[in-house]
Order: structure tokens, then C-alpha cells, then sequence
């Protein structure tokens, strides 16, 4: 007579990162998207930047700002991040920008990234030149309350 008791063993899967089989417990295996047979192979596969669950394609918003994520590129940050409105203009132009020159969003939505809405600005005194609505605005609230 069979132990009614015993549980199953198991199912074989496939490692993600060493590609080699190993037996895993159903449940575990049901349960995660991705399958490793060591912590040493879990550790190996997460280096990889784009197998960390935070990855989102290589675009991070901050500041209403989109920056994507170029580890080559001269001018980019610690992290390898560069505003998106000036990898475009890059392209557009066919040359790296200068670290004086600025972009300007013409509608003033920083997201706003498509190449007719992108004006370069050769320095930040002239992109201080162009009136902005919104500068406008707090000039006038802060005159009512002063």
C-alpha cells in the first residue's frame, strides 16, 4: 500500500542563468517567474541591470524631466542618465551639445520631448530671455499677496 502521506518531489525546471535542470518544488515553481538552482546563478543573473524588477526599459521621469539611460554617452550623469529633450536634439542635429547649452520646451511641458517643441538655447542667460507664462504668473501672485 502507497503512503498517502507523501508528498511529490518535486518538477524539473531550467535555471535562468545557467540554463542546467534541477528539481524544484511544484509550489515554488508555480509560484515565481523566474527559476535559479543556487543563489551563487540568483546573484549572477541580477547583475545584469535589466533583470532587476525595477528596471523600466531605461526611462526614470523626475522632476517632470525624462531621462534615459546611455552609460556611453560623454555627458552623462553617475548613474548614466541623460535628459531625453537633449539626446534628441543630439540626434537631430548630429552632434553632441555643449554642457552651456540648454533646451527649451516651447509648450513648457518638460515631458513634451517631440523635436518641433525642443528650441536650443546656446546658454542659460538666453534661455532666461524667453518669457515663460509661468514666471509671469508668480511674478503676479507674489505682487497681489506682497
Amino acid at each position: 500500500m502507497k503512503n498517502k502521506y507523501k508528498r511529490n518531489s518535486g518538477i524539473i525546471c531550467i535555471c535562468d542563468n545557467c540554463k542546467n535542470e534541477f528539481i524544484q518544488k511544484t509550489h515554488w515553481a508555480l509560484i515565481n517567474k523566474h527559476n535559479f538552482c543556487s543563489r551563487d546563478c540568483y546573484y549572477e543573473w541580477r547583475k545584469d541591470y535589466k533583470n532587476c524588477p525595477r528596471w523600466n526599459g531605461g526611462e526614470v521621469k523626475m522632476l517632470g524631466y525624462v531621462f534615459i539611460f546611455k552609460p556611453d554617452h560623454p555627458f552623462a550623469n553617475d548613474v548614466g542618465y541623460i535628459k531625453r529633450s537633449r539626446y534628441i536634439m543630439e540626434q537631430h542635429m548630429g552632434r553632441y551639445l555643449t554642457p552651456e547649452e540648454t533646451i527649451h520646451h516651447i509648450n513648457e511641458i518638460r515631458n513634451d520631448d517631440r523635436i518641433e517643441n525642443l528650441l536650443l538655447c546656446s546658454n542659460g542667460s538666453e534661455h532666461l530671455r524667453i518669457p515663460h507664462k509661468n514666471r509671469k504668473r508668480k511674478k503676479q501672485l507674489e505682487f497681489n499677496f506682497a
